[in-house]
């Protein structure tokens, strides 16, 4: 029989593993108003787009759409989020073996629940399902992530540079009006180059961190911190070994060339999804080109932080790709086609992520009781 002290000591080591299992998610509440708002603010910029373009014509456009090729695009976009799991399989090797299955389940969770509540917590749920599911560390599974983020920050730049520069020249001075607001290219290629320097910020900075002599130098200059330097030891004991392990996938180029040749595969996916759209509308026609321009702008202005399924801004960058790229359209069909697009996308994350959530055991209390 163990003693007093052997049991306690047990139950420190059971509670230390609980805790290094605990992510930023489960610490994040987000208030019951807070939803409420969320939701208002989304009923109300909808509400305002058909306030500018009546719903009747809108709705007109949207019974045009021809089934057909929605069920073509649909397909595409379906690829688009396997291929998302299986690149995050790949960069748990060698020190994981990931099911491309699990991870694309995982993947589509995390974005059904970006898509349904506030917060953009869905990054959060996911790597707190995969620490649970998969045994790996936060700190290692959130590296994981951000390097996703990255190759996409990159490849959706590099595709939307081609496609301009393959383009027409922009004319500047066009703009779109949407929810009474004037739109320029000013202002998103103001928000295209903060983007870019993002990116590149975030390029530097994981390539320091791949460095092991860069992460042993940050450790000895924390850890000599006044006061603090002996905690911080403490708890980052690990952490830095963690992060060299997820970054680790990029010290090969034969992995660095997978994971991007993976990006390119989905985003050119999601755009061919976008381009099929088109097709299947009356009054709108896109090249290939300016699909690829539609969906990295989309996708780029649903960064900005908004509602649940960043409805509101994906319209806005939608909208205003389709003006920058020289598409000839009326705005009735427009806002009928970036709607089309926008529900395709959204209703199958959410319905494939609820149904895949169902399989994984994870419900909206589990969700809950991760955040408290």
């Amino acid at each position: 029989m163990p003693s007093h002290n052997e049991s306690d000591a047990l139950k420190a080591q059971s509670q230390e593993e609980a805790n290094s299992l605990k992510t930023p998610f489960q610490q994040k509440k987000t208030p019951i108003y807070f939803i409420l708002v969320s939701w208002s603010i989304s009923i109300l910029l909808l509400l305002g787009m058909f306030h500018v373009v009546p719903f009747k014509e809108v709705w007109r456009a949207l019974h045009q759409v021809n089934p057909l090729f929605i069920l073509l695009a649909v397909s595409f976009a379906f690829l688009n989020l396997w291929l998302r799991g299986y690149r995050w399989a790949l960069l748990f090797f060698p020190h994981y073996h990931i099911l491309p299955s699990s991870a694309f389940s995982l993947t589509t969770i995390g974005l059904a629940i970006n898509g349904t509540l506030p917060g953009r917590i869905g990054e959060l749920a996911r790597i707190g399902l995969a620490v649970k599911k998969f045994r790996t560390s936060v700190a290692f599974t959130t590296t994981t992530v951000v390097i996703e983020r990255l190759f996409d920050g990159i490849i959706l730049l590099s595709l939307l540079g081609l496609s301009l520069f393959l383009l027409p020249p922009i004319e500047v001075d066009r703009s779109v009006q949407l929810l009474g607001y004037t739109v320029n290219s000013e202002i998103i290629m103001n928000f295209m180059r903060g983007l870019a320097f993002i990116c590149l910020s975030l390029v530097i900075v994981v390539i320091g961190l791949a460095i092991p002599y860069t992460r042993k130098t940050i450790h000895q200059l924390l850890s000599k911190i006044p006061f603090i330097g002996s905690w911080i030891n403490r708890k980052t004991a690990n952490l830095f070994d963690d992060l060299g392990k997820g970054l680790s996938s990029l010290k090969e180029m034969r992995t660095i060339s997978k994971l991007l040749f993976y990006s390119m595969i989905i985003w050119l996916a999601s755009a061919i999804c976008n381009y099929l759209i088109s097709l299947g509308m009356t009054g709108i026609q896109l090249t290939f080109l300016q699909a690829i321009v539609v969906t990295s702008m989309s996708i780029a202005t649903s960064s900005i932080p908004s509602v649940p399924g960043a409805w509101g801004v994906f319209e806005a960058g939608g909208l205003f790709a389709l003006v920058i790229s020289g598409v000839q359209f009326d705005q009735a069909v427009g806002i009928a086609y970036v709607l089309t697009v926008h529900i395709v996308s959204y209703l199958l994350i959410v319905l494939l992520g609820i149904t895949l959530a169902l399989r994984e055991h994870v419900s909206l209390n589990s969700v809950k009781e991760e955040k408290c």
